[in-house]
C-alpha cells in the first residue's frame, strides 16, 4: 500500500471518528460477511499487554488476543 492510500484511509478514519485499526477491523468484518454471508463475525486482534512507558521499555514481546464480535444488522 502506498502513502497516498494510507493517507486516504487515515482521513476516512478521522471522518468516521475512529482509529485506523478500528476502520480496518470493520473492513475485515465486512469483507468476511460478503464472502461467507455470516452476519455475526468474531475476529481476533492482538493487543499490547503493557500500558505505561516504563512497561513498554522492558524488552520482549507480550500481547494478548482480544476477541471482537461484530454483528451486522440490516
Amino acid at each position: 500500500m502506498g502513502g497516498n492510500e494510507l493517507a486516504e484511509l487515515r482521513t476516512a478514519a478521522r471522518r468516521l471518528r475512529t482509529s485506523l485499526s478500528g476502520l480496518m477491523a470493520c473492513a475485515a468484518a465486512s469483507y468476511r460477511d460478503c464472502l461467507t454471508g455470516q452476519h455475526d463475525i468474531v475476529i481476533g486482534l492482538p493487543v499490547v499487554g503493557r500500558t505505561g512507558p516504563r512497561e513498554l521499555a522492558v524488552p520482549g514481546m507480550t500481547c494478548d488476543n482480544l476477541l471482537l464480535r461484530i454483528e451486522r444488522q440490516g
